[in-house]
């Protein structure tokens, strides 16, 4: 993108004294809206927060906005983004349908053990000290002929995604 905007702006400067006013406004709006551009490439390689207990907006923006279930998160994420998760028991789903997974797509990095909302230190990660658990344990509790048959999956897989803090467990393929 910096590239096509260095592109952009010689071409754009190379010829301004010919441009009429309208066209020098054009010139200006298109520069920006390369700026832009860059910004919303820097926004997207991101860091989106989850913490089963926190009490804001429900965002992922920061802990206290966290978004409450991973789900939303693994939606919202795209490739670059890293997803810090806090301590706590996440489930691929509310219901009972057991075909539902959590699932990671190409480059992103899923990470668990953090202390999250309420801590002194929400970024303080100890994944002995702050558990992070997916679990596919959906239906009954403690009853494994219920549960998801994946937990977790990764789809289009590359040598990107990192799945690092978490302990899987609960899963019955049958």
């Amino acid at each position: 993108a910096g590239l096509w905007l260095n592109y952009m702006s010689f071409w754009l400067g190379l010829f301004a004294e010919w441009l009429t006013p309208e066209k020098k406004m054009r010139r200006r709006k298109i520069k920006l809206l390369c700026k832009l551009e860059i910004l919303e490439i820097r926004q997207l390689l991101s860091t989106i927060y989850v913490d089963a207990i926190a009490p804001g907006t429900n965002d992922g923006s920061s802990w206290a906005n966290a978004y409450t279930d991973l789900q939303s998160a693994l939606t919202a994420a795209t490739s670059g983004t890293t997803i810090e998760v806090a301590q706590g028991t996440y489930k691929p789903t509310t219901g009972t349908d057991r075909t539902i997974s959590f699932e990671v797509v190409g480059g992103v990095g899923v990470y668990g053990g953090y202390a999250g909302n309420g801590a002194a230190n929400p970024d303080a990660r100890d994944v002995s000290l702050y558990p992070t658990i997916l679990s596919g344990d959906i239906a009954v509790p403690g009853d494994n002929s219920d549960n998801s048959y994946h937990v977790l999956i990764a789809t289009d897989a590359t040598s990107t995604e990192t799945v690092d803090g978490l302990t899987i467990t609960g899963g019955n393929a049958d």
